[in-house]
């Protein structure tokens, strides 16, 4: 898909997934949500991960990349290590994981829509 449309928005749509998948984790009351949850979440993380290296790349380029690469995928394990403790904080004030799973899908809403929305950077003159 990235070689037909920017990867930004393939990583976009990968993003959208996992948060479709997420939303439908936090409650699977159906069939359809039990058999599709994990589809989304599959693709979502899958695509994800491919498409963030390429964005990265084709963004900054490779003499930067390694760098910028590093430091995204820091930032990426060091939030993402905090989710146990938002989502267990959060399962103690209420008694249940709904909530928090459906403010992680409105938070990778909210990610899609900036990745179509974020240009990319032109290279400095000079």
């Amino acid at each position: 898909l990235g070689d037909r449309f920017d990867p930004r928005y393939v990583w976009a749509s990968t993003v959208a997934g996992f948060g479709v998948g997420v939303w439908l984790l936090a409650a699977p009351t159906t069939p359809f949500a039990l058999g599709a949850f994990p589809v989304f979440l599959g693709f979502g993380f899958g695509g994800g991960m491919g498409c963030m290296m390429t964005v990265l790349s084709n963004y900054y380029g490779p003499r930067a990349f390694p760098r910028v690469a590093g430091v995204a995928v820091a930032a990426t394990a060091a939030i993402g290590s905090l989710s146990p403790v938002v989502v267990g904080t959060i399962y103690d004030a209420i008694g249940g994981y709904g909530a928090a799973f459906r403010v992680f899908a409105l938070w990778c809403a909210a990610g899609a829509v900036l990745m179509i929305l974020v240009r990319q950077p032109r290279p400095a003159v000079g």
